[in-house]
């Protein structure tokens, strides 16, 4: 049995060719970013709270008329008519009770969405006061110059004042468009039909108080009302979960996220096709122009999100790469072995550096700077640091490229000499390996 089992090393060991004095551990390629673009998305609050006013101006409405329909009766008159006002009287009360129990769950649901708002409003101490526009100006997420959130605002305020639905800036780099959430709750069908439902009711009972009563039968208010209700209730029930993906939205908000509910994967692919059209040649969308691509757009977008009164802004920050592609790599220090135990190794001036492709320009960068690049699925998008030409440049670890002989670089290079006795390690940034120098073998 024991001739059957197979073990798999823990590990392979392999030799490097002779140091130059310094390993690149090459990282992933890399793009640098010149521009941005921004695509602000507005989610109307007022919406919400206009629609549950509506429905409420409904039932009292329908309320009104009915006691209305009720006084209409005389005291004096026939005993069936007496028979009808008593009726008409109980199905009005019943009516009241079943509509304020729904109104009720109207009035959570706004209550939640705006507590949630206002939780954020206090969770931030980013505010400012515009003279101009009498508006406060919370940060829920992120950072932006309070002018800039102004101008935004007034172009927002005007397009809605105007019924304009999207807007397209291409000086300033910036398209704004409404939240689609909005759209959703504005033309809903099943909504929009009991609402036309509702207020046909209204107009029936109305020619029902100024008709001869004997026209209708006992059944005739009854239908109208329970009908009122059922459509308060499937109105209610398209709003609550409506307040739900609104609920979903903010607590992603929290966290500087963008919901997809916000703006569809289609609907933001559609956006960055009309901001690809406005780029110059040399700049490009870092993620594929398809739905796979937007789902990436989602996830490496930076998203600050400020609210003022009954408007919630999603500024989504797009970075734009330039066309030259990098290779970035870790700079390890890789000593050399001399003579009695004694080694020599460069010293090097950066962590990081990133070189072309054609090998013709390169960059520096600390550990800072890679901390602040940006991970798509393929590659790194870092800050647009000046770029240096490798021909005309005399700094030690661009010159290792074309030189083999470390002794040659003693005046390019800061070398440094040492003696160990168990070795030096260093872990790899691009897999899970190590890179090491040892005296002899039997350390490993």
């Amino acid at each position: 049995m024991e001739s059957l089992i197979k073990t798999e090393p823990l590990y392979n060991i392999s030799y490097a060719k002779e140091s130059p004095g310094i390993y690149f551990d090459y990282i992933s390629d890399m793009h640098t970013t010149a521009a941005n673009w921004e695509i602000a998305i507005y989610l109307n609050v007022s919406i919400y709270q206009a629609h549950y006013l509506q429905i409420k101006n409904f039932q009292i409405e329908t309320l009104g008329l009915c006691n209305e329909a009720t006084e209409s009766f005389s005291n004096e008159c026939s005993f069936l008519c007496l028979k009808k006002k008593f009726y008409t009287s109980d199905i009005c009360s019943l009516f009241k009770t079943t509509s304020e129990k729904v109104l009720t769950e109207f009035e959570f649901e706004t209550n939640k969405l705006l507590q949630i708002v206002e939780e954020q409003d206090h969770s931030k101490h980013k505010r400012d006061v515009a003279n101009s526009i009498k508006e406060m100006i919370y940060t829920l997420f992120g950072s932006i110059k309070i002018d800039d959130v102004y101008k935004l605002y007034s172009n927002i305020r005007t397009m809605i004042k105007n019924g304009q639905k999207s807007q397209n800036l291409a000086e300033s780099k910036l398209i704004i468009t409404p939240a689609n959430t909005n759209d959703a709750i504005m033309i809903n069908k099943p909504s929009i039909d009991a609402t036309t439902e509702i207020q046909n009711n209204i107009r029936q009972i109305r020619r029902f108080i100024l008709s001869e009563r004997e026209e209708f039968s006992d059944e005739n208010i009854k239908i109208i009302l329970e009908n009122q209700i059922l459509n308060l209730k499937l109105i209610y029930n398209q709003y609550a979960l409506e307040i739900g993906k609104i609920i979903q939205i903010l607590h992603s908000a929290m966290y500087g996220k963008l919901h997809p509910l916000v703006i569809s994967s289609n609907q933001l692919l559609d956006k960055i096709k009309l901001i690809k059209l406005n780029l110059s040649p040399d700049l490009n969308i870092p993620v594929k122009l398809d739905v796979s691509g937007m789902s990436e757009l989602y996830r490496i977008m930076q998203t600050t999100i400020v609210k003022s009164n009954d408007l919630i802004i999603f500024i989504n920050t797009i970075p734009l790469v330039l066309s030259n592609i990098y290779k970035l790599y870790n700079v390890l220090p890789n000593p050399v072995y001399l003579e009695n135990n004694r080694f020599m190794f460069i010293q090097p001036r950066f962590k990081f550096i990133a070189i072309t492709i054609d090998q013709e320009y390169f960059i520096n960068l600390s550990e800072n700077d890679v901390s602040l690049c940006t991970d798509t699925n393929h590659f790194k998008i870092c800050k647009n640091f000046l770029a240096k030409r490798v021909v005309t440049s005399n700094e030690c670890e661009i010159n290792l490229i074309s030189y083999s002989d470390i002794t040659e670089l003693a005046d390019f290079c800061k070398i440094k000499y040492t003696s160990f006795k168990h070795g030096i390690f260093h872990k790899l940034m691009s897999s899970n390996s190590w890179i090491f120098t040892v005296t002899n073998q039997n350390v490993i």
